[in-house]
């Protein structure tokens, strides 16, 4: 029905949706349904890297946090580490542009993607 709704009136109802797919990928990743998962963290940056097309100031803290959203499904998964680090590092550089402006509100979140990308990097190197 969101969806719907975001074909209809995208200004009024996509930023909603893109948030509901983000949580939607997360709970499909516990579930470990592998490719619904990537598709809906894909989704989810997908709407959001529309979004800041749209008003950057505004959604550019959605796109960060559906980027690592995105690179923690990956490595949750255990699959595509170098897509996962690609992702941590886009919302690297989103978080400390808005830790620029904000630090207090973004700190943390820069703090968190910093930390997945070094298990990132720790899991790919990892032997088989």
């Amino acid at each position: 029905m969101c969806a719907e709704l975001a074909e209809d009136n995208r200004a009024a109802y996509l930023p909603e949706l893109a948030m509901a797919v983000d949580t939607h990928a997360n709970c499909l990743a516990e579930a470990r349904r592998r490719g619904e998962t990537l598709a809906a963290a894909e989704w989810a940056v997908a709407m959001r890297e529309e979004l800041i097309e749209t008003n950057r100031t505004t959604h550019l803290p959605d796109l960060a946090l559906s980027l690592q959203t995105a690179a923690h499904v990956r490595q949750n998964l255990g699959v595509e580490l170098d897509a996962a680090l690609e992702y941590c590092d886009r919302a690297i550089g989103y978080y400390r542009e808005l830790s620029e402006a904000e630090p207090n509100a973004f700190s943390d979140d820069l703090a968190t993607v910093e930390a997945l990308r070094q298990t990132l990097i720790e899991q790919r190197d990892e032997p088989a």
